[in-house]
């Protein structure tokens, strides 16, 4: 049903078209307008950043905390001593051994995108192979209806052969 529709659409821009295109160009157009290919895509671009996530598990975790503050003291006579206090943290942490959970992670997320990619390179394969087939089934489409034209012409050049052989009583009315 796909590929049929896909022939009609092909077989009436073909016949209004203000722009003839060849099957390459078509091709393109089709691949740069087709929603399975775009989200194929954004599956496999989302794939190497979950990838990317993934790696990062073994990088070393660095944590900067900072605070400031400002403190007030009085003494007996009313007199407000101001002192400003700034403190800080840093952390950083480093997975030794984590028994291969990342290791895992990593190489689950690295085979996810890989089959995200062949996975698009299929698609794109079946898109250039869908629109060259309804592309060449619409020139056999139009070769035919030439085939047709000229055979039509043909029978009504033999009808009126036979009628005129019928009216000189040089056939039968079978063969007319």
């Amino acid at each position: 049903m796909k590929k049929i529709t896909i022939l009609i659409l092909l077989l009436s821009s073909f016949i209004y078209a203000q722009n003839i295109y060849n099957v390459d160009e078509l091709t393109l157009k089709a691949l740069e307008n087709s929603p399975d290919i775009k989200i194929s895509s954004s599956k496999f671009e989302a794939s190497t950043k979950r990838k990317e996530i993934a790696f990062s598990g073994y990088l070393p975790k660095v944590d900067l905390q900072l605070s400031g503050g400002e403190i007030g003291v009085s003494n007996l006579r009313s007199t407000i001593e101001n002192s400003s206090i700034v403190l800080g943290k840093l952390s950083v942490k480093q997975i030794i051994y984590d028994f291969g959970k990342t290791g895992e992670n990593y190489n689950i997320s690295k085979f996810d995108s890989e089959a995200y990619k062949y996975s698009l390179r299929q698609k794109i394969s079946d898109k250039k192979m869908e629109v060259k087939s309804a592309y060449y089934k619409v020139l056999q489409s139009l070769a035919l209806i030439k085939v047709n034209k000229e055979s039509v012409k043909l029978n009504k050049a033999q009808l009126y052969r036979a009628k005129k052989y019928f009216k000189a009583g040089i056939r039968t009315k079978i063969d007319v």
